[in-house]
């Protein structure tokens, strides 16, 4: 049986892997120089023709100036950011006893957060990594991780509760507690992925990046917003 408050045991089997993987990164440094834009002044596109940064559902802006859609330096971070969203988050059969569904925390769910950590710490690295000084690349690269870290944190936080849990308002609220610290993590790289991709943006002599500060200040609100249930 799940205990009764769920962070007294099992909370470290779904926290060790992820904060152990997250644990030390840090932020990455904005790149030294800010080379010439490529701001050719050509006809804008049809929203249909622009070529757009695909990374699963997530509305990204169009690609700044400086930076082409398929840009090679952004190829591990683009991997990497799809592989996480692509990979399915399990969840319980709504008639799931609570017995059935302590195996299923233990088994199928702590699998997927021990590969979802590693997919994690391995994102953060290709984007503290980049091998372009193209200013533009990097402030993609935050904003394309701050969102993949904040989509996977959602899709924790609304984990479903199977119906023998949510009858016991103490275990119920056990595993809510559990789940909530799980996606802390997540949560706070995603705002500091945010913070660092705005903060790159002020002042670029690429002006089509003031569109991505905007989106990583607009994220970055929404992941700190109050959460409810």
């Amino acid at each position: 049986m799940i205990p009764r408050r769920l962070g007294t045991r099992r909370e470290p089997l779904l926290l060790a892997l992820l904060v152990g993987s997250l644990w030390g990164c840090g932020a990455s440094a904005p790149p030294s120089t800010t080379p010439a834009r490529r701001l050719t002044g050509e006809a804008a596109l049809e929203d249909d023709e622009a070529p757009r940064f695909v990374v699963g559902d997530l509305a990204l802006p169009e690609p700044p100036a400086s930076v082409d859609a398929d840009d090679p330096a952004l190829e591990p971070v683009l991997r990497h950011a799809r592989e996480l969203l692509a990979r399915e988050l399990p969840v319980p059969e709504d008639s799931m006893s609570s017995a059935d569904t302590s195996a299923f925390v233990e088994g199928r769910f702590a699998g997927w957060m021990n590969a979802t950590a590693q997919g994690i710490r391995a994102l953060w690295d290709a984007m503290q990594g980049l091998t372009t000084r193209v200013l533009g690349a990097h402030v993609v690269a935050r904003a394309i991780t701050g969102s993949t870290m904040w989509a996977l944190a959602a899709r924790i936080d609304a984990w479903p509760l199977p119906a023998a849990v949510r009858a016991d308002a103490s275990l119920s609220a056990g595993i809510r507690d559990a789940l909530e610290n799980a996606s802390r993590p997540m949560r706070e790289r995603a705002i500091q992925a945010f913070g660092a991709c705005a903060s790159a943006a002020v002042g670029s002599a690429d002006p089509t990046l003031d569109e991505w500060r905007l989106y990583c200040d607009h994220e970055s609100e929404r992941a700190q917003s109050p959460r409810h249930e």
